[in-house]
């Protein structure tokens, strides 16, 4: 096994084990039945695998999508292989449904991307910004030391006003809603992040991670 199988609660969260790869039951749950697709051994990289773990990977995803067609009535299914804070290749495998679905006593939403919307621009900060007037009046129940960092929510227009100003020139539609996040600190980029931000968030609750995500996404889209 590895660090990050161990990290995803392994053997508790163990579901099956194959020669190369463990299926796990993903510890925060984006949506129901969420899992964690993991290979076998030190490989951080996919190439690195053998070929024998990318042939039995067939055979494992097949049985992955009929047991979660069972037993949650997934829609579409998500693999992402992102690895960009846990180094060992897995993937997090996610079952994507319109609303949500009930599960012991609970609602697990599907909150989904909003179609259109980015998930934030790079800004610049003008000087004497009250920051203390714009913090966050609301403490998030998940993550507190993750969204902390986050102003409180304004729109577009708002921000406008407030004298900030996008690195690119662009600017979303006045009515979507962003909170500020200053990673680097007052006079650095700033971010205002909308609320796809926070669905990248769900799949690991880290601003390096959903950040790195999120301009690697841009990068590649230009």
């Amino acid at each position: 096994m590895n660090a990050t199988i161990d990290k995803f609660g392994y053997p508790a969260t163990l579901i099956r084990e194959y020669a190369h790869w463990v299926v796990l039951l993903r510890p925060a749950q984006v949506t129901l039945g969420s899992l964690v697709l993991a290979a076998k051994g030190d490989a951080t990289a996919f190439g690195q695998l053998p070929p024998a773990a990318h042939s039995e990977l067939a055979t494992v995803t097949k049985e992955i999508e009929a047991a979660l067609l069972t037993e949650i009535g997934y829609e579409k299914i998500n693999y992402l292989m992102l690895m960009m804070v846990d180094p060992h290749v897995h993937f997090h495998v996610l079952p994507r449904y319109e609303g949500s679905k009930p599960f012991n006593g609970a609602d697990l939403r599907d909150a989904g991307w909003r179609p259109g919307e980015p998930w934030g621009i790079a800004v610049a900060v003008p000087d004497g910004l009250n920051r203390t007037a714009l913090a966050s009046r609301v403490a998030s129940p998940r993550c507190p030391a993750v969204h902390g960092r986050h102003s409180g929510w304004k729109s577009m227009r708002e921000w406008r006003a407030l004298g900030i100003v996008p690195r690119s020139g662009y600017w979303p539609r006045d009515e979507v809603f962003a909170s500020l996040l200053e990673p680097d600190g007052p006079g650095r980029t700033a971010y205002l992040l909308t609320g796809n931000y926070r669905v990248i968030l769900d799949y690991n609750c880290s601003n390096y991670y959903a950040l790195s995500v999120g301009l690697l996404a841009d990068a590649i889209a230009s």
